[in-house]
C-alpha cells in the first residue's frame, strides 16, 4: 500500500471508467479467460474473451458478438466500472529498457515469442496514458 500511495502523491494514478462484462448469476465482473462468444474477425463461435483460438486474432471481451459466461452459459450485462491505472506514458522509455533487457537476458530470452511480439507490438503503438 506504501508504493501505492507514493505512486499516486506522483500523480501517476489516475482513474478511468470503463466497459466490463457482469454476470447477474454469479455477481461478478468476468475477467476475458471466463467470456466466450463469436470473433468478430473470422466468426469462430467459441472464441475466448483474450484471443481467437481460430485466426489469432487478440481480442477485448465487449467485441465478442453473442457473448456468454463460460461458468454459467448465460449472457453477461455491459456494466461500467471505475479502474485505477498507472500513467504508462510517464515510464515508456524506462520500461522500453526493462523490456528490451528481458527479451534478451543472459542465456537468452526469458520471454516466449507470441509475449514478446505483443508487448513489442503495444509498445510500437504508444502506451496510453
Amino acid at each position: 500500500q506504501e508504493i501505492f500511495n507514493d505512486v499516486h502523491a506522483q500523480g501517476k494514478i489516475h482513474e478511468e471508467a470503463m466497459e466490463q462484462l457482469y454476470s447477474t448469476k454469479l455477481g461478478r465482473f468476468l475477467a476475458d479467460r471466463l467470456v466466450e462468444g463469436t470473433c468478430p474477425k473470422c466468426g469462430y463461435e467459441d472464441a475466448r474473451g483474450d484471443q481467437c483460438d481460430k485466426c489469432g486474432a487478440l481480442l477485448s471481451p465487449t467485441e465478442l458478438i453473442n457473448p456468454r459466461c463460460k461458468l454459467t452459459g448465460t449472457k453477461p450485462e455491459l456494466r461500467t466500472t471505475n479502474h485505477l491505472f498507472l500513467n504508462l506514458t510517464e515510464v515508456e522509455s524506462r520500461l522500453q529498457g526493462w523490456i528490451d533487457w528481458r527479451a534478451t537476458g543472459s542465456g537468452g530470452s526469458m520471454w516466449t515469442q507470441n509475449c514478446q511480439r505483443v508487448t513489442q507490438s503495444w509498445m510500437k503503438d504508444g502506451l496510453k496514458p
